[in-house]
Order: structure tokens, then sequence, then C-alpha cells
């Protein structure tokens, strides 16, 4: 799902969510700031699954995300912070027993990377800019470190993080 789509579908949802109420801040806002206590920089991503938010931001060079459920006219933080390293590469993993579903991210420096794999399934890109790319994972399996591998644009397995 591109951003124009994410777009689209948090406006719906604030239309349901909150009404027509001018007093009232956006959900982007208060999900904005509820992260604005995490991190002063701003959020450069959002995934929905279900009827949760997953909402990615930078954190001194580091991704890290917030993870909000929505019900009825709340929104309410019910995971977050991990962080992957955007220049180094790394991963991070929430296997939050609250959700119904394990989550994933992927930042890598390893130019030979062109798919992440996670449990067999193709993780989803996010290319935010010329410095800010990821995969991101959604699974019904917990995710353990040995669930992930890096493929190359050949197919051919590779370090998802090269050490200098």
């Amino acid at each position: 799902m591109n951003c124009v789509k994410v777009s689209v579908l948090i406006s719906i949802m604030l239309f349901f969510l909150m009404g027509c109420s001018e007093k009232q801040i956006s959900f982007e806002e208060r999900i904005e700031h509820q992260i604005q206590h995490a991190s002063s920089e701003s959020i450069i991503h959002y995934e929905v699954k279900g009827n949760y938010v997953y909402a990615f931001y930078t954190d001194h060079e580091m991704l890290r995300y917030q993870a909000f459920k929505l019900s009825g006219k709340s929104i309410d933080w019910v995971d977050g912070s991990g962080g992957s390293d955007i220049k180094k590469g790394g991963f991070s993993a929430s296997n939050n027993h609250d959700i119904p579903f394990s989550f994933s991210y992927f930042t890598s420096n390893n130019p030979d990377v062109k798919d992440v794999l996670v449990h067999g399934q193709e993780a989803k890109y996010i290319r935010v800019n010329d410095t800010i790319s990821f995969w991101i994972a959604f699974t019904e399996t917990t995710f353990e470190r040995g669930d992930f591998v890096a493929l190359s644009y050949e197919g051919d397995e590779v370090d998802l993080v090269i050490h200098e």
C-alpha cells in the first residue's frame, strides 16, 4: 500500500472516528503527539494492519515505530520503539501477545540486497528517500532471529548487514 492509499485510508478513518468537530485534532496529529514523547523527528511512514496502525519515524539515525490500536474513537498505544540503524542496517521485531500477529522490519547497508523473506514470504519494501528504505513483514508465526533471509538481485542469499 503506497503513501497515497494510506493517506486516503487514514482520512476515511478520521471521518468516522472524529466526526466533523473543529475542536478535535486529527488522527495524524494525535499519533504525532504521542510519538513526540519519544522523538522530535516526524513520522515518515504508516502501515495499517487490521485495526492497528504502525507509525514509523526516525530518531538519531535509527528507524523506530509505535503501534496503536484503533477502537471506536480511541487510539491506544500498544507497542513500539525497537530500532534498526538506518546507515549500518539491522532489524527489529515484536511478538506482542496483545496483537494478533508478529511484526518485523529490516534496514540494510548491503547494496546487493533486493528482497527480504520472512518465513518464506516476501517482506514489503518501503523507500522513503535516497537515505531511508526498509522492509516490513507481518506474520502469524512468532518471529525469531533466524526467520528471515536477505536475497540479492540474482536471487542468492546475502548478508543483510555488512560488518566493516
